[in-house]
């Protein structure tokens, strides 16, 4: 278990700013600062960052954190795997308690690892098979390739090591059989291990050498691991995709093993599965594009068109490289034909143009009924995109079809009555009572005037945040105020309280205007009230 002490210094020491705005363009708003929401489409910023306290928060999905609850949420991580995540995203050295499951577990697969690499060097076919695929000795090193022996010597390896048969099987390590005896989930396999994007190793993966009907096999979903949600080779790349500002996505380990090999070190791949929308926010920071560079045999292609069919929602842009001939990256690099590599992915088409057209080509558009079907089939998966990106493409569906631009978008939903309700947060409403509750968060002496003078009631527009504000409650306040553009901050102290003084007012005219059951009297003493303050705004202003 990582340190409780080590944690809270972790995220003390990371810059909130500086890790958000990896992910969203932040614009300074006070002392604070805002953006579009990262988990959720909208049009209005409702997300802030508050360096001061540490913290953001999103007024319109709610989500809201520190530092490594935002890694968490955006990277779909464990809370152990956020926290190893952010130390290595800052340099940070965690500190474990040496005697706890989870210290002792990542220990284990790295003494298993070390076995791993131990044998490979050991076993001349395991090695010839590695360098006949043009793999060399500096790549064997830096990705950790290993060899697993029999089963019998990975057994008899673990219980010279001490490590516990039960220990190794939650890692997915050992099998059980019909008999519930224990065996080796990898046997006479090259090794790959596995590594969360902090670069622990977090689980392996098997190529068999000796013709097993599984060519390739990982580990099992573990507590560590779930291959859904895991990235190979993000390790090694994210820094490359972060200052590239673009991802290869290839389809295993070979391809990226190779590609780094000869220097596009922004390579990765999904496990062994169809690439997730989870794995996908993994890789799409802001100003990523992705580019997938599969197999243009039939299997390809379709992995393709899932991947760009699940990026869509991300608004993320897209770029696609197939190879043909029956030829993939690890082949080109291995063959030095780097030349032809490069000229492949640079020659690149637009995702989502390349998914119309494949979507196309799957109907006969001379049809009107095939050519309506298709057309329903990807209006549906182009309203998934942002409206400003969907607008383009729904252009480019309409004029290779043939059709008029009218009434085929996602049609924005009636917004006037969202635009009148006091508590919406984009359109920031009652710019004078949000005016006078950030005026008083920066001047104590106004906030206790404001405190001395105002009721919950008092405000027409924001009475949830002037409640707040006299309960003491003002962390939320300070970062919806970020949200508004048009504040204005009250500097001289008979101002403030005039504009205090004359929200009191406008509230007893709107109660007149608005009288409704009640005695004469009650508004013969809301007429008394509102001749007091007009007497006393004179008097005191």
């Amino acid at each position: 278990m990582i340190k409780k002490e080590s944690i809270e210094l972790l995220i003390e020491n990371a810059d909130i700013v500086n890790i958000i705005s990896q992910y969203v363009d932040l614009r300074k708003a006070g002392a604070n600062y805002k953006a579009r929401c990262p988990f959720h489409s909208e049009k209005t910023p409702s997300f802030v960052v508050s360096p001061t306290k540490n913290i953001f928060h999103c007024f319109g999905c709610g989500k809201g954190g520190n530092v490594l609850t935002f890694v968490q949420e955006i990277e779909n991580l464990s809370f152990v795997e956020a926290v190893e995540e952010l130390a290595s995203r800052i340099g940070f050295q965690l500190e474990y308690e040496k005697n706890s499951n989870q210290f002792q577990n990542l220990s284990i697969f790295e003494t298993v690892n070390l076995w791993f690499k131990n044998n490979l060097f050991n076993n001349r076919l395991a090695l010839k098979y590695l360098y006949s695929r043009g793999i060399t000795s500096s790549s064997i090193e830096k990705f950790k390739i290993g060899y697993a022996l029999k089963s019998f010597d990975f057994m008899t390896f673990l219980q010279k090591k001490n490590i516990d048969f039960k220990d190794a099987e939650k890692l997915g390590l050992l099998v059980r059989d019909e008999k519930n005896r224990y065996y080796a989930r990898f046997s006479e396999r090259i090794t790959f291990p596995i590594f969360s994007s902090s670069g622990k190793i977090i689980a392996f993966g098997g190529r068999t050498i000796t013709n097993h009907p599984a060519k390739y096999l990982n580990s099992p979903t573990t507590d560590f691991f779930n291959k859904s949600k895991t990235v190979y080779g993000y390790n090694f790349a994210k820094n490359y995709i972060l200052e590239q500002g673009r991802a290869y996505i290839v389809e295993g380990y070979l391809d990226v093993i190779m590609l780094h090999q000869a220097g596009i070190n922004n390579a990765v791949a999904p496990l062994g599965t169809a690439l997730t929308l989870e794995q996908l926010k993994i890789i799409a920071k802001k100003g990523v594009k992705i580019h997938f560079a599969f197999d243009g045999d039939s299997a390809g292609l379709k992995a393709t068109i899932r991947a760009l069919e699940n990026a869509m929602p991300l608004g993320v842009e897209t770029r696609v490289s197939l190879f043909s001939e029956g030829i993939d990256p690890a082949d080109l690099v291995q063959n030095k034909q780097l030349e032809k590599l490069k000229t492949i992915l640079n020659n690149n088409q637009d995702g989502v143009k390349f998914f119309i057209d494949y979507h196309l080509k799957q109907f006969d558009l001379n049809n009107p009924y095939q050519k309506n079907e298709v057309f329903q089939f990807l209006k549906t998966q182009l309203n998934k995109l942002p409206e400003v990106i969907r607008q383009t493409y729904f252009e480019y569906l309409a004029k290779t079809l043939n059709l008029q631009l009218q009434n085929y978008q996602k049609k924005p939903k009636n917004t006037s009555s969202a635009n009148n309700n006091n508590n919406n947060i984009g359109e920031c409403n009652g710019i004078g009572e949000m005016s006078i509750l950030y005026s008083a968060l920066q001047n104590s002496n106004f906030l206790n005037i404001l405190k001395q003078e105002l009721e919950e009631n008092d405000f027409l527009k924001n009475r949830e945040l002037l409640k707040l504000v006299l309960n003491n409650q003002t962390d939320e306040v300070e970062l919806k105020l970020a949200l508004c553009d048009y504040l204005y901050l009250i500097e001289d102290e008979k101002d403030f309280l005039k504009q205090i003084l004359s929200i009191k007012k406008k509230r007893i005219k709107y109660q007149l205007e608005n009288f409704q059951g009640g005695s004469e009297y009650d508004i013969i003493d809301l007429q008394y009230k509102l001749i007091k303050l007009n007497n006393r705004i004179h008097q005191e202003c």
